[in-house]
């Protein structure tokens, strides 16, 4: 900075780098490129070694600020070698000193949906041109959950992300931001939806009382809100699912309406 140069100016100068749209030449090209690797890669013998752990770290997220929003209290974060995940989380209670069981429920099911609605964001940051912006976000965001993590291979994943994003700001030039963001979202979105059918998958293998977050936890809020509404929890857990099934699809037909296509 020069030293002429007063500290508004400094901070106008800093706001504009951030704010200043990022546009990408040939985005109809770059975004169907994109989507072809992303799918190929999530279908492939990778996907459950490696390349879902960034998946379950979100998925973890959507309990976490799902549980916040309620006024619950996220006591941690673990993950896990085989990519799965589970998140510890106190809600409030009943003078009777029970959970409410909707709000338990909302906590659970908004695990699944937390990727692709974080995808759909950094593509819609993309199509405005606020690529910089976003990843500055989700860094900061990822460096907070770096707190919440309680075992040292959540750790790992936790820094991993940190590095990949410390590197995206650093090493990429500005005007370039807007395609490793574009890779990050298409992935998400694809990653996420996979999510969903995988969900499904072992659903119809193992039937409706095996599934959950990370196929385990849901039965008990299932069958709360079961006994509440005089359903069975099969079919509680049925609406999840298809929830689960039409926000994937509408998200993805909203990016799709949004895309250069």
């Amino acid at each position: 900075m020069d030293s002429g140069e007063s500290p508004t100016k400094s901070l106008e100068s800093i706001w504009h780098q951030f704010s200043s749209p990022i546009h990408i030449s040939n985005l109809k090209f770059v975004f169907t490129l994109t989507v072809v690797i992303v799918v190929f890669l999530v279908w492939s013998r990778f996907w459950k070694r490696v390349l879902r752990h960034p998946i379950t770290l979100v998925h973890e997220l959507g309990h976490v600020v799902m549980a916040i929003a309620l006024g619950g209290n996220v006591k941690g974060i673990r993950l896990s070698r085989d990519t799965s995940g589970i998140s510890t989380i106190s809600l409030p209670v009943k003078k009777r000193g029970t959970t409410r069981p909707f709000a338990s429920s909302l906590v659970s099911f908004f695990g699944y949906p937390a990727p692709y609605v974080m995808g759909a964001i950094l593509l819609a940051s993309v199509w405005g041109g606020y690529s910089y912006l976003a990843v500055c976000v989700v860094a900061i965001l990822i460096g907070l959950v770096a707190i919440l993590i309680r075992n040292w291979w959540g750790v790992l994943i936790v820094l991993i992300g940190i590095t990949f994003l410390g590197g995206i700001l650093w090493l990429v030039p500005i005007r370039l931001m807007a395609y490793p963001v574009l890779a990050v979202g298409v992935f998400l979105v694809i990653g996420g939806f996979r999510g969903v059918l995988n969900a499904v998958r072992y659903r119809e293998v193992n039937g409706a009382e095996a599934l959950g977050d990370g196929q385990e936890g849901m039965t008990g809020d299932s069958s709360s809100i079961s006994n509440k509404i005089g359903v069975s929890p099969e079919s509680v857990e049925t609406l999840w699912v298809g929830l689960w099934v039409a926000i994937s699809v509408g998200i993805s037909w909203l990016i799709f309406l949004q895309s250069p296509y």
